[in-house]
Parts: C-alpha cells; sequence; structure tokens
C-alpha cells in the first residue's frame, strides 16, 4: 500500500513537472525523491514497521 501511495504522489509531481516547467517545482520534486530514497532505505532497514 505505501509503495502505491509513493507512486501516486511521484506521478502527481512529474505530471505537474511537465504542464508547468518550474524550476521551483524541479526542487521541490528533487527534495520528494529524495525523501522518498531515504523513507524507503529506513523500510528496508526494518524501520517504520
Amino acid at each position: 500500500m505505501v509503495a502505491k501511495q509513493m507512486e501516486l504522489i511521484v506521478e502527481g509531481c512529474l505530471s505537474r513537472l511537465l504542464v508547468k516547467r518550474s524550476q521551483t517545482d524541479v526542487d521541490t520534486a528533487r527534495r520528494l525523491a529524495e525523501d522518498i530514497l531515504r523513507f524507503a532505505q529506513c523500510r528496508m532497514g526494518g524501520a517504520l514497521t
């Protein structure tokens, strides 16, 4: 379920980037991707379960 939620977040972010092409949105998307990666790494390590 978490993976599906993350997928929906990323899809929405990419959709916005394709439409607006704002540098601020690009920066936000990069930080979001970094946060999602950290979250996934925590789950792989056994945290958040």
